[in-house]
């Protein structure tokens, strides 16, 4: 990525919280780890135990936690957050510690941005000390405050990219933490398996779109990051559109070399995600996975896009909607034909170019759309 492209990002996205701690130089790092704290006075010292028992070089690794709150937290939460600044300008580990202040009065985050607000304003700020001199890219890890890493996480991230130059993210695999009842671990479990059933599904139907969307998983190269728009500002499916944004710029892979693992634990934090959906669980919702014939439906078009020629491209409404009555229906109900021919004025006439288009269309979240207009 030119100098250009970095610096008119960071004239868009300006620097809003101060840096409390841990920047005391002018180093430039290959690697920077951005973990989001609210009110983890007793998790985050164990994620960053966990972190320092990586033989890497950590000369070449920043670690920076964005302590975090809305200004309608509860006061606990802030006393907490105030707290948890303060202790962490006490501790020492074989890493630059870099702390933000995103929950003192006037440096909140936002209610609507939430956890994407705090981070995107620790990603952005790691755009400031990353080394693009490098002749790769330097990486942004994205990690939560409650979720523990293996002894190679971070060579294990370095590898995937060196090993697949041309992806623009990762995703690592996930195993919960132990519960703290039989209840909640049966729960984690199912919530486990209907993910990994849901990504196969897609693998099996040739989606691009067939990775996990956990936030405490990704990785993705900074030039990368800073292409797609950066982190997105949601209180709970940041990680999903972020993954969105990134996969239309090039491929996304799961990396199967180590693993993370959350805490498994109860949350309201978000509108939607782990927490919230295991709450549902146990409270009674049945923990199904999807129909398989819906995932047989979206194969269906995913080989007709891959067998269009250019001139098939000029009428692919009606023939995916010919495919079958549930595909005709859903492309009718999202005014497809009407957004196609727009889309065809605006692109190339290469089949390149047009299959990119209509999986830029048939995104992650029109997938998700597809699926639940299959269940309905």
């Amino acid at each position: 990525m030119n100098d250009a492209g970095l610096k008119k990002y960071l004239k868009r996205h300006p620097l809003t919280r101060p840096i409390v701690s841990g920047l005391g130089s002018n180093r430039k790092y290959r690697n920077a780890i951005v973990i989001p704290a609210c009110d983890e006075l007793n998790t985050l010292p164990l994620t960053l135990n966990s972190l320092s028992e990586n033989p890497a070089q950590f000369d070449s690794t920043a670690v920076i936690v964005v302590v975090n709150n809305s200004s309608e937290a509860v006061d606990s939460i802030k006393v907490a957050n105030q707290e948890l600044i303060h202790k962490l300008t006490g501790l020492k580990y074989p890493f630059d510690l870099i702390v933000m202040d995103a929950c003192s009065p006037g440096y909140e985050v936002t209610v609507k941005g939430g956890v994407g607000d705090a981070r995107k304003i620790g990603m952005d700020a790691a755009l400031t000390m990353l080394d693009f001199s490098l002749d790769v890219s330097p990486l942004l890890f994205c990690l939560d405050a409650d979720t523990l890493v293996e002894h190679n996480y971070i060579a294990s991230g370095e590898e995937f990219f060196a090993q697949y130059p041309d992806a623009v993210g990762g995703v690592f695999r996930v195993i919960h933490q132990p519960a703290e009842t039989p209840e909640i671990e049966a729960a984690i479990r199912s919530y486990e398996y209907y993910m990994d059933d849901f990504v196969k599904g897609l693998e099996f139907a040739g989606s691009p779109y067939a990775y996990h969307a956990i936030g405490s998983a990704i990785i993705c190269p900074a030039n990368a990051y800073v292409k797609c728009g950066g982190m997105k500002t949601k209180n709970g499916g940041e990680d999903f559109y972020f993954l969105q944004a990134l996969r239309k710029l090039g491929p996304i892979h799961d990396i199967n070399t180590t693993t993370v693992h959350p805490e498994s634990r109860l949350s309201d934090r978000v509108a939607f995600g782990t927490g919230p959906r295991l709450n549902r669980i146990l409270a009674g919702e049945p923990a199904v996975c999807h129909n398989q014939k819906i995932y047989e439906q979206i194969k269906l078009m995913m080989e007709a896009i891959n067998a269009a020629s250019v001139e098939d491209f000029e009428y692919l409404p009606e023939t995916l909607s010919n495919l079958s009555e549930v595909i005709g229906g859903f492309l009718e109900e999202h005014n497809f034909s009407s957004a196609w021919q727009k889309i065809l004025k605006n692109t190339p006439k290469k089949t390149e170019y047009l299959r990119r288009a209509f999986h830029t269309w048939f995104d992650a979240f029109r997938i998700l759309k597809f699926v639940h207009y299959c269940e309905d």
